[in-house]
């Protein structure tokens, strides 16, 4: 029992120190996707134009959704591999665009 509740106390460390770097990285791909409007972004397009790895960009914006703060466009568009890529867009764009 109390090597869980060590365990435990570790990812609680270990979340609270990381939050203030997640806040600015969930930032960072915020404003990404916002900055290209109606147009919105996919994961790959948001991980090259931050420069962050494609994992952290696709965490953060998995935690942009989660709070809200974005959604699926509806639209798609071919990766570099040519896979048709969600298109996520901040609320505002969205539904402006209708």
């Amino acid at each position: 029992m109390s090597e869980q509740l060590n365990l435990l106390d570790t990812r609680a460390r270990a979340r609270a120190a990381i939050q203030p770097l997640a806040n600015r990285l969930r930032w960072r791909v915020y404003r990404c996707i916002e900055g290209r409007g109606t147009l919105g972004a996919t994961d790959e397009e948001v991980h090259r134009a931050t420069g962050l790895s494609a994992d952290t960009a696709r965490a953060r914006r998995i935690e942009l959704r989660d709070a809200g703060l974005i959604r699926d466009s509806g639209m798609r568009r071919p990766s570099s591999s040519g896979h048709g890529m969600i298109v996520w867009t901040i609320f505002e764009h969205l539904e402006g665009a209708g």
